[in-house]
């Protein structure tokens, strides 16, 4: 049978759908056990793995587009500060003191500190 009901074929309307299936399907119990209900409702410390498992992914589907976007955020002014604010800062410096545009930058990974030009 089908699980969606019974069809008929009617010559004014088509196949046509008699009646629905409401009945759930049987469930058989698992080996071992001979209450059927038992194989049916999950036991306590099973629905509580289900709600934290639950909880656990629904904070993680939450927390992903939130980390990425800061993530993307950081690459970029990182991006702009090594090929565009820094190579600018140390025109200016130049322009204003005429000092040597290389004497005040990064040494590697470590950043010196820039001097004031209030000074």
């Amino acid at each position: 049978m089908d699980p969606f009901g019974t069809w008929r074929l009617n010559p004014s309307l088509g196949l046509v759908a008699l009646r629905m299936n409401a009945e759930p399907n049987p469930v058989s119990a698992l080996p071992g056990s001979s209450n059927l209900q038992s194989a049916v409702v999950p036991s306590g410390l099973r629905r509580a793995w289900n709600s934290i498992r639950g909880r656990l992914l629904s904070g993680i589907v939450l927390l992903m587009p939130i980390l990425i976007t800061f993530w993307v955020v950081h690459w970029l002014y990182s991006a702009l500060e090594k090929y565009a604010i820094d190579p600018l800062a140390r025109l200016v410096i130049w322009k204003v003191r005429g000092d040597s545009p290389m004497r005040n930058c990064r040494s590697g990974s470590k950043r010196t500190r820039l001097p004031s030009l209030a000074s």
